[in-house]
């Protein structure tokens, strides 16, 4: 199944790390730099790592659902590395890098980038490689008439801001994946309360590592 979610552009909420965190899925190099572990499956793998990507994975790992992250900013993974996160640097058009992360065996793939046609374009071709694969992606209009016509072309979530739009496909993905229904409800209670305050936290901490 292939999930699209949309949202307008916006200036990103989070710490800027010293880095453009608008990495580009098309030009660095094709390796990892490390692998997840071989033991991983039934798991979402996470490409891109803007802001967006960031946030996706603050909310599986909350759900306590096994994930990895693959950015093509060296300099945004290596301080994600430091502060824990499970990220790795890499490029999904890879088949080695597909491998390493064990699309094989997951359960999703979630994909982000702020160019919007590479995003899609990644997005089918993983979605014609693993069929088994539920693949969402999130890309980016730039007014609302560009909205309003995705979704009268049957696109399925249209949302009006990085944050609101990611924690909209997060809810269906996290259902998607067995998470009940008032257990993704209080989650994305959590991370909207006090001005999106657990969320700002966890990005100041990524750009303090």
């Amino acid at each position: 199944m292939l999930v699209v979610a949309i949202s307008m552009i916006a200036t990103p909420l989070m710490v800027k790390a010293g880095a453009a965190l608008a990495g580009r899925l098309g030009t660095a190099p094709a390796h990892a730099d490390a692998e997840p572990s071989a033991d991983l499956k039934r798991h979402v793998v996470i490409v891109g790592y803007d802001e967006v990507g960031q946030l996706m994975d603050l909310m599986l790992e909350r759900a306590n659902i096994p994930h990895v992250a693959v950015g093509r900013n060296i300099t945004v993974v290596q301080i994600a590395r430091r502060a824990g996160r499970e990220v790795y640097f890499g490029d999904l058009n890879s088949t080695s890098t597909q491998a390493a992360a064990r699309l094989g065996k997951a359960a999703a793939v979630f994909v982000t980038s702020h160019d919007s046609e590479v995003a899609k374009a990644l997005a089918l071709t993983l979605h014609r490689l693993y069929p088994q694969l539920d693949v969402y992606v999130r890309v980016r209009v730039r007014a609302i008439a560009d909205q309003e016509a995705l979704v009268a072309k049957g696109i399925k979530h249209a949302g009006t801001g990085y944050i609101e739009s990611t924690l909209a496909c997060g809810e269906m993905l996290l259902k998607d994946l067995g998470v009940s229904e008032a257990d993704v409800g209080e989650l994305v209670t959590t991370l909207r309360r006090d001005d999106y305050a657990l969320i700002r936290a966890a990005y100041a901490e990524g750009a303090r590592a």
